[in-house]
């Protein structure tokens, strides 16, 4: 019986090591770990700063930061941004002393350091190197690539609210409080589809450019939706075990929603197992796109209305009803997904017009910045 089990542990180990050792699997794993790490490191760092910084002192923003980021994405380079994400998060939890030294101070001057070296760091390793540079027709071509993306975004992340106004409206201001626990857990569980969907969007679109082939696409979703769906079961297993010892212990007054709660991170997990659906803006097949979105922020509004009548707890109800949208969603994302990789070539265009490559590379002759 031992050698089985050593035998058994020997392939385990072997088998993760020969995943390690393959490229393609290395950068999205290290993303999503230093993404974990990163998201650690903020959450920390905001139940301190939060102790000791009252709410309207709070606020600042680093925009050249977050367009270094995209370049990260477009280029693939998120081995490099992983790294990246690693040292800021350590960068955050080091200079936490800071608050307890100088206090609102202490924030600012923390503020100003995580910022400057991170972004020093960013731009430092910057995978595209390029002087500014203005171009008419490329603004007006991400206007229209980006404005359907961002509404239908927009209004999906409106309807997403809609659990918290149903229990407002019709259970009261406490039981928006102890569902804030829900909310919670299912916001730091979303953390490790967050990032796959960062790493794979940008891979879906290099890969569509590339072959011209939208199935490929399909391929491709159906891969993600597994292994996210394989990873976040067994966490969401133990998180559900771990939720109640941990609420009894340090947040007793939030007990009632416990239950709750522990629901939320297994609607987590079918909200990760749609980012396959990042395959429709790769297409740009806005139909499929809007009809994906109008139809999840549907489920979204509707769901808790029902939810909240037909269960006898409020929390639980508005909780389960959301785990059934975010199930439907699965189904609409795959079903939306595998319609618009199946289309016919050419299809709702002219005979004599066909698909053409998206460029995905930089051009050679763009000025290279010293």
């Amino acid at each position: 019986m031992t050698v089985t089990i050593n035998g058994n542990y020997q392939k385990l180990i072997s088998s993760f090591q020969s995943i390690w050792r393959n490229k393609e699997n290395r950068a999205p794993a290290f993303f999503t770990a230093s993404s974990v790490w990163l998201s650690i490191a903020q959450m920390v760092s905001g139940v301190v700063i939060v102790h000791y910084v009252s709410p309207k002192e709070m606020g600042i923003f680093q925009f050249y930061q977050y367009y270094l980021f995209l370049t990260f994405r477009s280029k693939n380079s998120f081995f490099q941004l992983a790294w990246v994400q690693t040292w800021q998060a350590g960068i955050m939890v080091l200079t936490l002393p800071l608050l307890f030294l100088f206090r609102y101070k202490g924030m600012l001057l923390r503020a100003v350091i995580v910022a400057g070296l991170t972004l020093y760091l960013m731009h430092r390793i910057r995978p595209i190197v390029v002087r500014p540079a203005w171009s008419t027709d490329s603004f007006f071509l991400l206007l229209k690539t980006g404005i359907p993306i961002f509404a239908t975004d927009y209004i999906r992340n409106v309807a997403s609210t809609a659990d918290k106004l149903v229990i407002l409206r019709f259970a009261g201001v406490e039981q928006v409080g102890l569902y804030a626990l829900a909310a919670t857990a299912g916001a730091a569980f979303q953390v490790v589809p967050q990032s796959i969907a960062h790493y794979i969007y940008p891979r879906m679109s290099h890969h569509y450019g590339r072959t011209n082939d939208p199935r490929v696409l399909w391929v491709l979703a159906c891969k993600v939706t597994v292994v996210v769906v394989i990873a976040m079961i067994p966490v969401a297993l133990i998180g559900s075990a771990v939720i109640p010892w941990a609420v009894k212990t340090l947040f007793p007054k939030y007990i009632a929603g416990t239950h709750a709660a522990q629901i939320m991170l297994f609607s987590s997990v079918a909200a990760g197992a749609t980012i396959g659906a990042n395959a429709l803006s790769s297409l740009k097949a806005w139909s499929h796109l809007v009809g994906y979105q109008f139809s999840g922020a549907g489920l979204s509004v509707i769901a808790p209305l029902v939810g909240i009548h037909v269960f006898k707890s409020p929390l639980n109800g508005v909780a389960y009803s959301i785990l059934i949208a975010n199930l439907l969603n699965v189904v609409l994302a795959m079903g939306f997904t595998y319609a618009a990789t199946h289309r016919r070539p050419g299809a709702g265009m002219p005979p004599s017009i066909t698909p053409k490559p998206v460029c995905t590379d930089i051009p050679e002759d763009i000025p290279v910045a010293n």
